[in-house]
């Protein structure tokens, strides 16, 4: 178990979110392609690491919400639980001085809280809700790419394929999506970034309450761009490497792009 002191201020992950299912009824925490369930007391510790109180602070406002608990089970609960979310990568932790604000978001629309003693956080997979159910939608929005990778099944002869489809057309595919009950979406191509749309397939998918996540090669793509798209809504972006090796990312991918790759991904973690 991993030991939290007790100043510790734990915050959400960068792309983790915390998210209600509509149809179930149950919160979420959310990160790409992923979902964990929050069963018990587990949801109302989550909504209180926002990066502002303590470890002890939280336990203090848990002891005083709920009448007869015992102060040094509520600690472990909320140690166990922490431990587990941290190893998992879904909470980070900073001491008193030195934590920051959190950049997740954590706005819910419906929640209750139960007052229960134990703490868990549970995986969930396609069958959220009572009923199986699409949970994850893939949006393939575009067959071209600047890649010619030797194992990638993307159709090369693309004037047979027939055009993208229009924007109009998969902003209502992510509203029909999100009230089958799907949470997230993953944007993929070939190459999404070849959609000049592409920050407004991002809103329009945020728009429908869907975490959305793009799987890119980086190319082409500037910072500026990148700014956008997260500030339409992007939850987190699947970079994709060839090789470490620059010769053989070369060789796979038909073009020397390790260098722009490199730099798109300092940009990703310094974006956030």
């Amino acid at each position: 178990m991993i030991e939290i002191g007790a100043a510790c201020r734990p915050r959400l992950a960068r792309g983790v979110r915390l998210r209600v299912d509509h149809i179930s009824g149950k919160t979420l925490l959310l990160r790409p392609e992923q979902g964990f369930e929050l069963q018990g007391s587990a949801l109302e510790i989550v909504k209180l690491c926002t990066a502002e109180p303590t470890v002890a602070e939280i336990v203090d406002r848990l002891v005083a919400s709920h009448e007869g608990v015992r102060r040094d089970e509520v600690e472990a609960d909320v140690a166990r639980l922490l431990s587990d979310l941290v190893a998992r990568g879904l909470i980070v932790v900073g001491d008193a001085e030195t934590a920051t604000s959190a950049n997740s978001e954590m706005s819910i629309t419906s929640a209750t809280s139960e007052p229960a003693a134990s703490a868990q956080a549970s995986e969930t997979s396609v069958a959220i809700g009572a009923v199986p159910r699409p949970y994850t939608l893939v949006a393939e929005l575009t067959y071209r790419c600047p890649l010619r990778c030797a194992y990638c099944s993307n159709p090369v002869q693309l004037n047979a394929m027939g055009p993208d489809l229009e924007t109009d057309i998969w902003s209502r595919v992510f509203q029909e999506a999100a009230r089958l009950g799907v949470m997230q979406v993953t944007l993929t191509g070939g190459e999404p970034l070849l959609r000049p749309d592409l920050e407004q397939l991002v809103a329009a998918a945020h728009a429908s309450g869907l975490y959305t996540t793009l799987i890119t090669s980086g190319i082409p793509l500037d910072r500026d761009r990148l700014t956008r798209l997260r500030d339409a809504g992007l939850d987190g972006v699947q970079l994709s490497f060839q090789d470490s090796d620059a010769a053989a990312a070369t060789r796979i991918a038909g073009m020397d792009a390790l260098p722009e790759k490199v730099e798109v991904a300092g940009w990703i973690r310094g974006l956030g």
